[in-house]
Parts: C-alpha cells; structure tokens; sequence
C-alpha cells in the first residue's frame, strides 16, 4: 500500500489510453439482475470522459516538454475495504494490490474543467478497473474491461433513429462480388450531445432487410455472413442476383422497424452490370457484372445509348453515373486493345431436375440471368482481342432463337480461356465459346462439359466456334454437341468447329465429347468446309453420330482443295445415310488425307462406309485404319489404307 501511495502521477500516454478505453466501455448500459443501470447515467459518464480527454489533449500541446512529462492525479484513493471484491474480479490478492485508484475531480481541477462530479473511481494499471457508487451489475460494483466486453450481449440502448447509405459493391474498386453495401450506419437516441448535434450511439445488435418488389416481402441479410468494409469501416453485403431496385430498412433487437433520421425510405437501383477497369488502353475483366457491361457496350454498337433508345438514361447510363465515372473514362476498343479476363467468373446458371437437357436447363432461374453474345451481329463484332488468362467462365447460359451465339458472338481473336458447365442453344453459327470467328486466332481454349445445341433448321454448331473464318488451335471439348434437322440437308456439326469457311485452318485440337447431328455433314472435329481448308494433327475420341450424309470421325466433309494431315480418330462413328468414313465422310477433288489413323468403329446404313473415308474423290496417302466397319449386317476390317485413290 505504501508502495503504491508514494507513485502519484501517471505518465500522459498511459492516461491517454485510460480516457480513450473508458469512453469505449461506458457506452453500454447494463441488466441488472436487480434492476437495469439507468442508461442516462452513463452517458453522462461517457461525456465526463471525453471532456477530459480533449481537456488533456489540450494540455498536453501547451504544456509538454518531453517524454518524461506527467499529470498528477492526486492521492490515491483508499480501497482496503474493497479488497475482497477486487480479489473476486483479478484472481489473486498479488494482482489486486496493483491497482491504483483516484478521483477523476482532482485532475479535472489540474487541468482547469469543471463539471465532473464525484461519482466513480478510475484506475490504470494492466486492467481497467472502475467503480460507480450505487451502480449494480450481477452484485458487483466493480468491472474490468474483460466484464464488459462479456456484458455486450445485454446491451439496451434506445435508439430514436438510423442513418445509413448504400452503395453498389460490384462498382467498388475492390471489386466484391456482392451488389448491395449497406454501409456509414449511424444510430440516435433522440439526445442532443454538447454541441447540439444529435447523439450518435453504438449498438451491435440489429437486423438488415432488403426488399426487391416495392416493399411486400422482405428478406433478411444474415450479419455473420454479409459482414465487410468498405472504406474502412464495416459494412454489410446484400448479394443482388437480378436487376431491381433495393429496398433497405434496419430493426432493433426486438424487431422493431427504426425509421430513418429524414423519415424516407432508403432505396438503390442494381443492375447486372458495373463499370470495367482499365490499365492503359487495355481493358481488365474482374467481375461477371464487369463481362455484362463489355457485353452491353458491344451490343450498342460501342456506345452507352443507341438511337433507338428512349429519353430516359439507358442501363449502361446509370451504371456509369451510379459509379462515379464519367462515359470519356471508357477506353476504345480497336483492333489494337486488348480485353484481360482477371479472375474465374461463375454467370450463374445450372441445372435443374429433369430428364431432358431443355427441362434441366430452360429454367425460370436460368432465364433471369441469360447471357447474350459479346458481338450480336456482324456489324457489332468484338474487335478487339481477349485474353482469358488461363481463367474460367462458368455456367454460361444462352438460349437464343437468332443466330450467332457463345459467350462471343462475332468476334476475332480469343486465348487462353475455358468455359465450364454451361448451357449454349441457338440458330445459326453457335459455339460453346464464339458464334462466329471473323478474322484472327482462337487458341488454347477449352468447353468443359457445356452442352451446345441449336435449334431446327440451323447450321454451323460447334464445342469452340460455330462458324470460323480463322485459325482454331490448341483447343479441347468435351461437351455434348447436337444439331438439329436443316430442312433434310446439313448440320454442320463438330466437336471444335461447325463449318470452316475458305482457308479456315484447325491445329492440335481434341474432341471428347458426343457429337449429334439431325442432318448431314458432321464430324469429331469439324463438321464441314467451303474450300481451302485445313485440319492438322488433331485428335477426336468422342462418339460421332450423324443422321443423314457425310458423316465422319475427324471431319464430315471435307472440301475441294483442303487437308486433313496426321490427324486421328478412336471415337465410334455412326451414320444413317451416305458418306461415312473413320477420318472423312466426303473427300472432295483435289483434296488430300495424309498420316491419319482410325481406331474407332464404323457403322452405316447406307452405303460408301469406310474406316478412313466413306468417299472419296480426292487422295489418301499413308493412312491406316483398324476400326471394325459395319453395313447393313455386314463387317469387315480395313487394316491399312495407303493407296492415293483409295475409297475405303
């Protein structure tokens, strides 16, 4: 007890520390198993700390003249009767006697204030410890730091009001991939503080709401699960799946509705798309909404409205201004830009119960968030290159009753990207990945199990590209590809590509998924060329089943003046019609087959089977087949075919 009557002051960085903690602790109000602490009381209390804290922060700009500068508290307050209490809450005795109480009244005179009464004791040692005269939580008049935090779950502070703001988090530069932020909130007790203002006061018990339909069903944000930050400071997400406008209200512990500090309602407007990122000139795709927008601004033509639009601000309007950019922030995209993709996406869509690909898919579900092509028509191609990085689009879903479809419409080059577990139907010219390649290069892309199908009396349907006027490299399949009836003639069906126009070239690709067609022409890569075509080293071991003509393992058709070179097949080819052949159903003149193999089986109705080409009015050269080839009941091998005009 001596020891501790003889240090009578206390250095201004630990009293610093002792106002700051206490004026966080008394904010609370506290159940009484007698009765409740008056919550007033309190809040007088926290006004009497900050007092002296701005009163010391004052003192110490006139009055400090080194680090070794102190504030006395005066004598130190006498707690011997206390001593069994003070035991009770820090464990030991040892641990008690290093307590140190005073008067808060002394040190208010030291530094020249008034008002602070002498009600409660305060104390800085390695707890807080503070004694209110007639105040009782649990019997005790004594809390540490440890105590209160325990008493958070019991807190009970009226509150007369809520403020807060919303923002959409899709357009935040730390790109969340929630929409809605409800951040900046603000509760009142319907007090005035010392400056008049409102009195602001902080609870941690209350219930988010959001609704999505003008008020009549409401849905609650679970805070554990949608808590984050925004500038800093906690926020809460409310993950937006459709376009609509946002309503969002705030209830107390009991489920009370708080109104609003100006009585409205507090509302934002959430679209499925946000403003991209830019490094340079180049474009960066972080986020699905992000996609959308490329999609949109594309779609219109690379503009933010179209002629036809009405007066009123389009979507893409909005989601510039609701972001805080302006429409000369937007970096043309030329021949020269390049679009980066910088994450996975997920669009959302999948499967439902069913027994058909259309019921599993064609959900109400998947509709709301349907894709449509970067690049709709011919005269709105994607010019510009995207790179995908390596990453994953998933569960893309796109059912279109016009032509051109895929993630891209019409497009040119596109690298490095994967889409995965999606849904692509359309007319003609519809690819898992593009609908139509104009010009450039698609290399080293990949369709993991996305269904592509289009609808009757379409063509050119394929795993990567619908159509192609490029060069497809270095790229896998392994959806399912169906094409439906075109009027009895084509289909035009590959497991890569549906239809290569002239000088279309394909490298290094392989085929795993099924590949159907309802009409002619289709094949485990390719379904069909228009001239000048080449096919190289490609690999298909996906079933091939066409049910018309020309139907083969690599290639359906195989066009005047066009290649196929060591390229390989070990997929079962089926075919209903005439025309089917292990590489090749149809060989036109001055067209070659060089260095392909055949493991697969051959089974046609018709005639002109073979386990390289069903027919043939171009060359074969050093080709070998070992598939087992079957016609109308009858079997037979074609181990090896090297001759230059061989049919078979």
């Amino acid at each position: 007890m001596e020891k501790a009557k003889e240090n009578k002051g206390i250095t201004l960085v630990a009293l610093i520390i002792l106002i700051i903690t206490m004026s966080i602790l008394l904010t609370v109000s506290i159940y009484s198993g007698v009765g409740t602490i008056k919550y007033t009381r309190f809040m007088k209390i926290k006004t009497e700390m900050e007092t002296l804290q701005a009163s010391v922060n004052s003192w110490h700009e006139k009055n400090i003249n080194g680090d070794n500068t102190v504030l006395d508290y005066g004598e130190e307050v006498e707690y011997s009767n206390y001593l069994k209490e003070f035991v009770a809450i820090s464990a030991s005795e040892e641990q008690a006697s290093n307590y140190r109480l005073f008067k808060p009244e002394y040190l208010a005179g030291t530094i020249g204030i008034e008002g602070i009464e002498n009600e409660y004791l305060i104390s800085v040692t390695d707890r807080i410890v503070i004694l209110v005269d007639g105040l009782i939580y649990q019997g005790k008049k004594y809390y540490t730091a440890d105590d209160f935090e325990l008493l958070n779950t019991d807190v009970n502070i009226p509150i007369s009001s809520v403020d807060f703001n919303l923002v959409c988090g899709n357009n935040l530069k730390d790109l969340r991939e929630e929409d809605v932020i409800v951040y900046d909130i603000k509760f009142y007790d319907g007090q005035k503080d010392k400056e008049n203002n409102d009195r602001e006061v902080k609870i941690s018990n209350f219930t988010i709401e959001y609704s999505i339909d003008g008020g009549t069903n409401w849905q609650t944000v679970s805070s554990k699960l949608s808590k984050t930050e925004y500038n800093g400071k906690t926020a809460y997400a409310i993950k937006a799946i459709e376009d609509a406008e946002y309503k969002v209200r705030i209830k107390d512990r009991n489920g009370n509705i708080i109104n609003r500090k100006d009585n409205t309602e507090k509302s934002i407007e959430v679209f499925n798309c946000s403003f991209p990122s830019f490094k340079n000139n180049d474009w960066q795709i972080y986020t699905p909404r992000q996609l959308r927008f490329l999609a949109e601004y594309v779609n219109k033509g690379y503009k933010l409205r179209e002629e036809s639009d009405g007066e009123e601000k389009t979507k893409l309007e909005k989601v510039v201004e609701n972001s805080g950019h302006v429409e000369g922030e937007i970096k043309e995209l030329t021949e020269d830009t390049w679009i980066y993709l910088m994450n996975d996406l997920d669009l959302g869509a999948r499967p439902g119960p069913g027994t058909t690909n259309e019921e599993k898919w064609e959900t109400e579900a998947n509709e709301k968030i349907k894709w449509e092509p970067i690049g709709i028509s011919t005269d709105k191609t994607l010019k510009s290159s995207f790179d995908g990085q390596n990453h994953i689009i998933k569960g893309v879903y796109v059912n279109r009753e016009e032509n051109i479809n895929g993630i891209f419409g019409c497009s040119n080059t596109i690298q490095n990207l994967t889409v995965q577990e999606g849904y692509v139907k359309g007319k003609i010219n519809t690819g898992g990945i593009i609908g139509s390649l104009r010009s450039g290069t698609v290399e080293n892309c990949h369709n993991k199990d996305t269904q592509v199908i289009n609808m009757d009396n379409s063509t050119a349907i394929g795993g990567i590209v619908g159509h192609s006027k490029g060069v497809v490299r270095k790229c896998t399949n392994t959806g399912m590809i169906k094409s439906e009836r075109y009027e009895d003639t084509y289909s035009e069906a590959g497991g890569i590509v549906g239809l290569l126009s002239n000088q279309g070239k394909v490298y290094e690709c392989i085929n795993e998924g099924t590949v159907i067609g309802e009409g002619s022409v289709v094949g485990g890569i390719v379904g069909g060329g228009m001239g000048n075509n080449t096919v190289s080293k490609c690999i298909n071991r996906g079933k091939v089943n066409g049910k018309v003509d020309s139907i083969g393992g690599v290639i359906g058709n195989l066009s005047t003046n066009s290649v196929i070179i060591e390229s390989v097949n070990s997929g079962t080819v089926i075919g209903n019609g005439l025309d089917v052949g292990g590489i090749v159903g149809t060989v036109h003149a001055s067209s070659n087959i060089t260095g392909c193999i055949n493991y697969g089986d051959i089974t046609g109705d018709n005639s002109n089977i073979g386990g390289v080409a069903g027919i043939v009015a171009g060359t074969i050269e050093k080709c070998i087949n070992t598939g087992t080839v079957t016609q109308k009941g009858r079997s037979r091998r074609l181990r090896r075919n090297s001759s230059k005009n061989s049919s078979k």
